[in-house]
């Protein structure tokens, strides 16, 4: 089987044709010899009743000769003329030899009568009476094959020809009596037959010829067609429009109903393909819309955050100054117990630092009002980060639903559609995060603003009471004694402010941080958008590759 799937069809049918033409030449050379052995038994059973005839033609002879209606010697002599006169076939005759070889009768060669031919020498072979005596003795009845010489020939002169004879020994007179026919006479019959046999078999190959012609011609036409199609759609310019011929009810007209129908299917199986793969690039197109901006809108996030870190930072510095300060005018306070003098001079210093700390305290009431501020915006960006998120949440799963509907091809952009959705989750989970940091940060801001405002009160009543001491230094010592446990309240609330404003600066900087991080996120979702819109063109090339 393996060796006939190398061969084409066309050559199959052909291959059929030789071996059915082989073996109906072998069945036709087999009859043709089958013939000719049953023509040539045919001539050794005509020849053998023949003979037989004869043999019965001697034996009424004989009878009449032993009824005394004749002598043996008349007998015999009518015999053999009665035999001589006998022809059969035109010219075949019947001859008689005695067992001692001597020609009795002969029709066409009367001078051999009498003649001992058992020396008979011919240039044809060997002594052929002598044989068919000698056979005619040993076995009664036969026949043989020999060369002779045609009627009017010389016995032993000249090329003889073929011939079968038939022999039988009449005993009673110790006579065989024999005849024969000229083979040549067969073989012309044979040869007869052989032309007829051969002039059939030669219409019967130039109507096999034909017919395997048309049949084959009505076999391999369609295949070709099928697979000039099927190589046009795999390595040619993919047209599926094209239709073959699907008329008829043999399994080549099923064929091309099914490839018609292959085609058809196949057709409309890429034009949805197409309509995906548009909608696929439509929807990559959209979202990198979306994520263009959202990548701008966390790039300015990033860079407010970075201000607010830098103000975070100055505020923190403002506070540590304050602390500062504080501190020292608690020393101051201690100092100014130990004299009056000293105490003048330590009230007009500490007017001085009270004014700059009145100053410091503004300015950072000022930055705390901007701080509030800005946490504000940050809550107003995060509110819009929130929605991006929740929009590209939404778009990611519309792509993913559409990555499901195109199957296979889509199996890539599913992925990508799952891995936006799951950034726009944490997008969103990162969104709230911030936005419960920054509404900490407020209410600590708040509480700073009061502490500063409190501050800010206490330093005005302070600046009051160091000028009601510089005009009465009698109540200084009560003055300082309160002045010192403000003070103090100053140190703890500045402690405490320098605390509060580090975790603001600490949540500020993981605020922006997370904002780098949602930009990369961003701008990781732009990439995949895109990557996606090359998919889809992809697609959309090598759907063009067909012509539907």
């Amino acid at each position: 089987m393996d060796l006939l799937r190398k061969i084409r069809i066309n050559q199959r049918m052909w291959l059929i044709l030789i071996v059915s033409l082989a073996s109906l030449l072998a069945l036709t050379f087999i009859s043709l010899n089958h013939l000719r052995n049953e023509i040539h038994s045919a001539q050794v059973t005509k020849a053998t009743h023949l003979v037989e005839t004869a043999h019965g033609l001697l034996a009424h002879f004989h009878a009449r000769e032993l009824k005394g209606e004749l002598t043996g010697e008349e007998a015999r002599r009518q015999a053999l003329e009665a035999l001589r006169g006998l022809r059969y076939a035109g010219n075949e005759y019947f001859w008689v030899n005695d067992m001692n070889y001597v020609m009795r009768m002969h029709p066409f060669a009367p001078e051999t009568e009498g003649v001992d031919l058992s020396t008979l020498s011919t240039a044809n072979g060997p002594n052929v009476i002598k044989e068919m005596v000698d056979m005619a003795r040993t076995q009664g009845t036969g026949f043989h094959e020999y060369l002779w010489v045609k009627p009017g020939g010389v016995v032993g002169e000249g090329d003889g020809v073929r011939r079968l004879a038939a022999f039988t020994h009449f005993k009673p007179w110790d006579y065989m009596v024999g005849t024969g026919v000229f083979l040549a006479d067969v073989e012309s019959r044979f040869r007869s037959q052989v032309i007829w046999a051969l002039s059939v078999v030669a219409v019967i190959i130039l109507i096999m010829f034909a017919s395997l012609y048309l049949i084959g011609r009505s076999i391999t036409r369609p295949l070709n067609q099928v697979v000039r199609a099927l190589g046009d759609i795999a390595h040619g310019e993919g047209d599926l429009t094209h239709t073959l011929d699907a008329n008829g009810q043999d399994e080549l007209a099923q064929l091309a109903r099914h490839f018609n129908t292959f085609t058809g299917t196949l057709r409309t199986l890429i034009q949805q393909l197409g309509d995906g793969a548009n909608q696929m690039i439509s929807a990559s197109q959209q979202l990198d819309q979306i994520s263009t901006a959202s990548l701008h809108g966390m790039t300015r996030q990033s860079e407010r955050m970075e201000l607010m870190a830098t103000a975070v930072n100055e505020i923190t510095y403002g506070v540590q100054d304050v602390a500062q300060n504080a501190n020292a005018a608690a020393q101051e306070v201690e100092n100014a117990n130990e004299g009056a003098d000293v105490g003048r001079n330590q009230v007009k210093r500490t007017i001085e630092q009270i004014e700059h700390l009145s100053s410091s305290v503004s300015t950072a009431v000022s930055h705390m009002h901007t701080l509030s501020s800005d946490a504000k915006d940050i809550a107003t960006v995060l509110d819009v980060i929130r929605a991006i998120a929740e929009q590209t949440n939404l778009l990611a799963l519309n792509a993913a639903i559409e990555a499901a509907r195109a199957g296979e091809m889509g199996r890539g952009f599913a992925v990508v559609a799952d891995e936006v959705r799951n950034l726009a989750q944490r997008t969103q989970k990162s969104t709230e995060e911030i936005h419960s940091m920054i509404t900490r940060l407020q209410t600590n801001t708040e509480s700073a603003v009061n502490v500063i405002n409190e501050s800010s009160r206490y330093s005005e009543l302070s600046v009051e009471q160091v000028n009601a001491a510089g005009q009465a230094l009698e109540q200084i010592a009560n003055s300082m004694a309160h002045l010192v446990s403000l003070n103090a309240s100053i140190a703890s609330a500045t402690t405490q402010q320098s605390t509060v404003v580090e975790d603001v600066n600490r949540n500020v900087t993981e605020a922006a941080e997370l904002a780098r991080e949602t930009t990369e996120g961003a701008q990781q979702t732009a990439e995949a958008s895109q990557h996606l819109a090359r998919i889809g063109q992809q697609i959309s090339g090598l759907i063009g590759r067909f012509r539907i």
